[in-house]
């Protein structure tokens, strides 16, 4: 076998980035897929597939969170959320699991971009997410 690329997605869905090497933890890749898109009414993932401008979005990963640019708006700078005030539920497909809000201003740029309400979390602990009950074992993590 033969590894021919790497790619990491800090946020699912939009822009990911080629990598020449990653760290391997527990849960995947350092980084990959530890922010995602809610919708703002449900809390229901928000993808590519049903919002493709997501893919204009370019998160770049910084000591302390993320930069993001994106096509007509500035670039944005999201710090990664304290989680002691509390997570809020989201759902990836059929699970629920949560997130950390990460405040106003991300929230907008992304509804901007987007053009309807959404909110950007982070998941502080990859634990939390669940993987597929018919498939896995209880104590099974993502």
């Amino acid at each position: 076998m033969t590894l021919t690329g790497l790619r990491r997605y800090p946020v699912k869905s939009c822009r990911g980035a080629d990598l020449r090497r990653a760290v391997v933890e527990r849960a995947g890749l350092a980084g990959d897929r530890r922010w995602m898109l809610v919708s703002g009414d449900d809390g229901r993932m928000v993808t590519a597939r049903t919002h493709p401008r997501l893919v204009l979005a370019v998160p770049q990963p910084v000591v302390d969170g993320l930069e993001i640019t994106g096509p007509d708006l500035p670039a944005l700078r999201v710090a990664v959320p304290d989680p002691s005030p509390g997570v809020e539920p989201v759902r990836v497909h059929r699970w629920e699991t949560a997130g950390v809000r990460a405040g106003d201003d991300a929230d907008a740029w992304f509804s901007e971009l987007l053009g309807e309400k959404v909110r950007l979390v982070h998941l502080d602990d990859p634990d939390r997410r669940r993987p597929d009950p018919e498939f896995a074992r209880d104590d099974d993590r993502v």
